[in-house]
């Protein structure tokens, strides 16, 4: 998979718009159990350019949002918030995509927890 042109346009989606209404969040329990391989699944299912059926793209982009958004809250509490370091923006979603893949490609068994753990 080109990793570029993905978190690109997956990024692009996910940075300029809000959660459906309708969507049904992520649970606690799910975020705890959930493993790079189904983060990684989880980002193309959300990938405009790869996903044709528009119901299953709008559920896959709000589930897709909701583990952004608190791996970049996880990161901002961590770290400290620095939104010039991690912007809460296209740019910044587009490298916490590329961050996430890049720790999760090489170990898909990984809990997504302790993934965003090693992101820097």
């Amino acid at each position: 998979m080109k990793i570029r042109p993905f978190v690109c346009s997956l990024a692009l989606c996910l940075g300029l718009s809000a959660p459906n209404a309708g969507a049904e969040p992520a649970q606690g329990d799910e975020m705890e159990r959930a493993r790079c391989s189904g983060i990684i699944d989880l980002f193309v299912a959300a990938d405009p350019a790869l996903e044709k059926d528009e119901q299953a793209l709008a559920a896959a982009q709000d589930r897709a949002y909701v583990f952004l958004m608190w791996a970049h809250g996880y990161l901002s509490g961590r770290d400290g918030i620095d939104f010039a370091r991690r912007p809460l923006n296209q740019d910044g979603i587009t490298a916490l995509v590329g961050e996430i893949y890049a720790v999760c490609r090489n170990d898909e068994a990984r809990l997504f927890l302790d993934a965003v753990k090693e992101i820097r």
